[in-house]
């Protein structure tokens, strides 16, 4: 039987943020663990095939003998073809370091994608939470260190946060954007862990913190084989006094629609054309979101409605969440798929549909807000787009199964943006000034 995931821990460290649990239950310290010991974990889980390994530091790279430890891990998998991927958090102001060590598990094939998180830009959010952000000379530099070393990256963002507004979330969003990130945004909702200061009474009075507790629902966990027992919760943050229970649902729908099509290359050919004329991709986003309950039958209008639908619950019902409608995904393996994966993999399987939708789409967006285009203009966009997204017909024999594909294409190599068939080019369409060509919310 092939082991697909197993966690290891180089080290416990911490942070002071209102929402850290690692940081208030042991302050400032760091315990390491022996590099005799995780050569030995190591090496265990690369004869033994262990595909997927998730290393459970919270700032991986913060010390320097990390870079030791991803030596170790890469030569494990140049001389047992294990683990094929390698996923942590890595700290987030060692530039240097960072860059190294993420070069190492790159070239070793390992690198699932290299960390940037801010969590949020809102200045207002950063005081409420009590933390210090990264700085944003030091993202854009690591940002373009790894661009120009064939590094992927991604940003990590939570929504719910005291202090953040649905409008500074959403700049926060078109921010990364605009700084370059274009690999990966992982967004998350803001949950309430026991220990932290988030969880006092007292600072969720002052910040009209609203919670529901909501089912622990592993990504890509094996649904024909989950370890039976009792169900989990988790305390999820649904609304603050900054963010309504609305503004939160349209946030993560906001997000949704940012990472399965723009950054999972869904609509990004479309969404940065339209950035150089004035309108953000998440302005294109909300307007999306407000046609998808207009009548018709649209592949995508009918994933946003089924998501709305498992965010309508969370909100509304204080213990239980329906069954996600991403579990039944045909041939595909039949593992909890992310959100945005799950969209991905629904549209892609009816491409052509989608992608004249697109075209619809972009051409109807493009009247009602006065941007100057032709039908010869966006029809070629959408093509672009749809020629760049890679699919089960690849050169590559072995990714001719949509099972495999899906597993090593969209799972494994997401980061890596191993969906698209060439880099992004970035380039291709310049920057524009917010606002311009009638663009707005």
């Amino acid at each position: 039987m092939q082991a697909y995931g197993s966690p290891i821990a180089v080290a416990r460290s911490l942070a002071r943020e209102a929402y850290c649990s690692w940081g208030s239950a042991t302050a400032s310290k760091i315990h390491t663990f022996g590099v005799d010991r995780l050569r030995a974990e190591l090496e265990w889980m690369g004869v033994r095939g262990i595909e997927f390994l998730y290393g459970a530091s919270a700032n991986f790279g913060q010390l320097p003998r990390d870079a030791e430890i991803a030596e170790l891990l890469a030569d494990v998998r140049r001389r047992t073809g294990y683990p094929k991927k390698f996923f942590t958090n890595t700290a987030k102001n060692a530039t240097e370091r960072i860059f190294h060590i993420s070069k190492i598990l790159h070239d070793a094939g390992l690198a699932k994608g290299a960390t940037l998180s801010p969590q949020t830009w809102s200045k207002e959010s950063l005081v409420s939470i009590k933390r210090s952000n990264i700085k944003p000379k030091t993202y854009t530099d690591l940002q373009r260190m790894f661009t120009d070393a064939g590094i992927p990256t991604y940003a990590e963002i939570i929504v719910g946060l005291p202090g953040e507004t649905l409008t500074s979330f959403c700049a926060g969003l078109d921010q990364e954007i605009e700084m370059g990130q274009h690999d990966g945004l992982a967004v998350y909702p803001c949950r309430v862990l026991p220990g932290t200061e988030m969880a006092e009474p007292e600072y969720r009075k002052a910040h009209g913190i609203v919670t529901r507790m909501t089912p622990i629902l592993a990504n890509h966990a094996d649904l024909d084989n989950e370890t039976v027992g009792p169900t989990e919760y988790e305390e999820t943050v649904i609304a603050t006094a900054s963010m309504p229970v609305d503004d939160w649902r349209t946030a993560m729908l906001v997000s949704w629609f940012v990472q399965a099509f723009f950054c999972m290359g869904l609509a990004r050919y479309p969404l940065l054309w339209l950035k150089a004329r004035g309108v953000t991709v998440t302005q294109f986003a909300r307007w999306f979101l407000g046609k998808a309950f207009e009548p018709g039958s649209h592949l995508s209008g009918e994933q946003f409605r089924a998501l709305n639908h498992v965010w309508e619950m969370a909100g509304a019902d204080p213990t239980e969440l329906a069954e996600p409608c991403w579990n039944d995904l045909g041939a595909f393996p039949q593992i909890r798929w992310p959100l945005e994966e799950a969209t991905w993999l629904a549209l892609m399987t009816e491409r052509t549909r989608y992608f004249g939708e697109l075209e619809g789409a972009l051409w109807r967006f493009c009247n009602e807000r006065g941007i100057k285009h032709d039908a010869s203009l966006t029809a070629a966009i959408c093509r672009n787009m749809q020629e760049l997204v890679h699919w089960t017909n690849a050169v590559d024999p072995a990714l001719r199964d949509p099972g495999t594909f899906a597993r090593r294409v969209v799972w494994y190599g997401r980061r890596g943006q191993s969906f698209l068939q060439g880099e992004t080019p970035r380039a291709t369409y310049p920057t524009g000034s917010t606002g311009s060509n009638g663009a707005g919310n």
